[in-house]
């Protein structure tokens, strides 16, 4: 083995870290060996021979995903043919299936779903107490929450061929399940990494979806249900791959430790955000709708939110703005259609009277809404934090379009862009401090002439309702004491009947 090899071997070691962030930036960095004319050809042969030799279904489905960042990176990059990737890939999958799909021009026929499983569990096939004590350690809960959901609005014993297909993996992976003093999930006071996968977490994540291709094989799933599901095993969404995340922008409020003993770091905040609100006012042709981030880290933490609504006063009662943003962060999220890897396409309509809401003499209306994907982007869990946001439906008639470029997320009608989204990461690491929201931001600007206009078509005004959130603990493995301070920007006192 060459030295090119020995580096390419050592960087494939990486594919499998337990680290999230790690996994992401090793599979960009061998994307940008393969469209290398120096390297292309030994990493891409590497490549292939990495994906024969895998034995576990989720670890296969990231050699394809390697495939599909040489195309964000480079377009011109040739991919294998659909029968060449269907020879290497050992351990095939409905999720690999999926991105076998993305990657070809065209459909391919549904796989032999009897061979993407072990068979029904047979009746002497006794229950493994570990397996349930710990699958939702080492995975998100939402596995055994969908398992459930199958088994309930099925009838059918979901988590025991799940459980079932698990002990025949370990079986032929010749392994012991093992719980080791990890601390990888974290206390809730401590620093602890977030998107951690280990090799018992790909054991439990490729049984589960060898149990969603037997729920198709005996007829109680569709494939269409059965690649719903396995879309949430996917690590990243090939939308938001596409999203560079930029440095903390210059307009994002930038405060001062304070020298003495008063802390004086919410007035300055505070001050920030009313500049900020008075200059968008002007002559900008983007208003900022929607905005959230980190604002300050160093013996304190400041977190700050920005929300932007239409605004009808029907009296002098003022409202309680915690309620307002509190309502707002459990408005239900919104899914792009059809169902699909990568959250570029249409938005879901959503109605006005499914938004609006009174609160003292206040009517309300949101600006924008949350978007779900349909993945859960582990590998970038910052945005999994932070959200991703679009210009609420109601605006217009017609379906919004989202399509994600290096710079940031577009919001479109036709061929004109009425909204933009990006995020920015500032000091981002693979651990988070404590139970702190990420070092991260987020922020969704619209068309001035939208808000404009429907501002005057409803009779309503729009301004922000703002939350800034402060942690502060007196000793490093102490608890986090939070408080909160509430505002307002630009809201009219005019009584309309």
């Amino acid at each position: 083995m060459n030295d090119i090899e020995k580096q390419i071997s050592f960087l494939f070691s990486r594919v499998t870290w337990p680290s999230g962030m790690v996994r992401e930036r090793t599979c960009t960095e061998i994307a940008k060996l393969i469209i290398d004319d120096r390297f292309s050809q030994p990493t891409y042969n590497y490549l292939l021979e990495w994906l024969q030799s895998q034995t576990l279904e989720s670890i296969a489905a990231i050699g394809l995903l390697i495939f599909y960042r040489a195309i964000i990176l480079d377009k011109r990059f040739s991919l294998p043919s659909e029968s060449e990737l269907a020879s290497v890939i050992n351990k095939p999958s409905i999720l690999s299936w999926i991105l076998t799909n993305e990657l070809t021009t065209n459909r391919l026929a549904s796989p032999d779903w009897g061979s993407l499983n072990s068979g029904t569990a047979p009746n002497n096939f006794s229950s493994n107490s570990f397996f349930g004590k710990y699958s939702q350690i080492f995975l998100p809960s939402i596995y055994t929450d969908r398992a459930y959901q199958i088994e309930k609005k099925n009838n059918i014993p979901f988590m025991h061929q799940w459980m079932y297909e698990w002990q025949k993996l370990l079986e032929n992976l010749g392994k012991e399940p093992k719980i080791k003093p990890l601390d990888f999930r974290g206390w809730p006071d401590r620093d602890h990494y977030v998107a951690i996968d280990f090799e018992l977490s790909e054991i439990y994540r490729s049984s589960y979806l060898r149990a969603l291709a037997w729920s198709i094989m005996i007829g109680v799933l569709s494939e269409d249900e059965g690649e719903y599901l396995a879309l949430e095993t996917c690590p990243i969404d090939l939308g938001l791959w596409r999203i560079k995340p930029l440095s903390r922008p210059d307009w994002w409020p930038q405060v001062e430790e304070p020298k003495g003993q008063i802390d004086t770091l919410p007035g300055q905040i505070w001050s920030h955000v009313e500049n900020l609100w008075n200059k968008q006012i002007g002559n900008n042709n983007w208003i900022i709708a929607e905005a959230e981030g980190r604002v300050f880290e160093g013996q304190s933490f400041y977190d700050l939110t920005i929300h932007g609504i239409f605004q009808i006063c029907r009296g002098s009662q003022e409202p309680d703005l915690e309620e307002i943003l509190e309502w707002i962060h459990h408005l239900p999220r919104i899914r792009y259609i059809p169902p699909s890897l990568k959250i570029d396409g249409e938005i879901e309509k959503i109605s006005t009277e499914s938004l609006e809401n009174d609160f003292g003499d206040w009517s309300i209306l949101p600006v924008a809404c949350r978007v779900k994907p349909y993945t859960v982007p582990r590998w970038q869990f910052w945005r999994c934090y932070r959200d991703v946001w679009t210009i609420a439906t109601y605006f217009n008639p017609h379906n919004w379009k989202l399509q994600c470029s290096e710079l940031q997320m577009t919001i479109s009608v036709g061929e004109e862009v009425v909204g933009k989204w990006n995020d920015w990461t500032n000091g981002l690491k693979e651990k988070l401090t404590a139970n702190l929201p990420p070092a991260s931001g987020q922020c969704l600007q619209i068309d001035r002439k939208i808000i404009e206009e429907f501002a005057k078509k409803t009779n309503s005004t729009f301004c922000w309702v703002c939350s800034l959130t402060g942690y502060y603990r007196k000793y490093e493995y102490g608890s986090f004491e939070i408080f909160s301070d509430y505002r307002q920007f630009g809201s009219s006192t005019i009584v309309h009947p």
